[in-house]
């Protein structure tokens, strides 16, 4: 099977030049773009949030994630936490610090590493997701559902949609090869646009390809049943998959100008 499909889609860049925030969205000193969409009580839903408000303003939005640390230097004198992208859904790190991933759509590639700014005795195994606390610069390891109060949501501004054709690049063992796709953790699940039937591969990734917020897909070789994979790359829920080996996974690698 080949590992690698390219696939025309709407390219979903412009330059619009260094530093330059859209209308009423705050920047901070070290050039990030930011806006703050109200309070969420999942992950999910946080960037969610992000994504229709992007698309209501004509703007790609995530949800804010290692650049979270922009938000301490717009509210100098602190702020209540937020939810932040940094995540381990793909790869399970528990204690380790270094590995997590983001959901900056730009960088798929990059994990945390040493001088991550994690909270003291972080990560501790609370969940896959984290949240960020402006008051001490800090990140902590988060449930995926909050089981105390909702956490402010803030989106960060990458760039706005462009008609330009070019073509995305999915590829099987991207960023990493893994060697189990399903995720048996129900704490550890991420987000998914649906389950939808009778797909065939190509129409599967066509599905994730024409969706900025979109980062990998599963396909059931057998059955056709197509999960594309939102705001997070992850493993797909046991729920989901069940005991069959028939899935394949294709991650979005790249877009590709021309």
């Amino acid at each position: 099977m080949r590992s690698i499909i390219h696939i025309a889609t709407l390219l979903l860049t412009i330059n619009l030049g260094e530093n330059a925030c859209p209308a009423n969205f705050m920047e901070s000193q070290s050039g990030v773009c930011v806006t703050h969409v109200g309070v969420s009580k999942t992950f999910c839903e946080a960037a969610k949030k992000c994504e229709k408000n992007g698309k209501s303003l004509g703007l790609n939005l995530f949800l804010v994630g290692r650049d979270a640390t922009a938000i301490a230097q717009i509210f100098p004198y602190g702020r209540s936490v937020i939810w932040s992208g940094v995540n381990q859904l793909l790869i399970t790190r528990n204690t380790e610090g270094d590995g997590w991933y983001d959901t900056n759509p730009k960088t798929p590639t990059y994990t945390t590493g040493t001088g991550f700014p994690w909270g003291t005795a972080q990560p501790e195994e609370n969940g896959p997701v984290t949240m960020y606390n402006p008051g001490d610069n800090t990140f902590h390891d988060y449930p995926a559902i909050s089981q105390v109060a909702s956490l402010d949501v803030f989106c960060q501004y990458i760039d706005e949609p462009s008609s330009t054709v070019s073509a995305v690049k999915f590829t099987t063992n991207f960023p990493v090869r893994l060697t189990d796709l399903v995720q048996t953790n129900s704490r550890h699940v991420g987000c998914f646009l649906g389950v939808f039937r009778k797909y065939t591969m190509l129409e599967c990734a066509m599905r994730c390809a024409s969706n900025s917020a979109c980062r990998s897909v599963y396909i059931n070789m057998v059955d056709g049943r197509c999960v594309p994979v939102m705001y997070a790359d992850s493993l797909l829920p046991w729920h989901i998959a069940g005991f069959g080996n028939d899935w394949r996974r294709f991650a979005k690698a790249e877009v590709l100008k021309h």
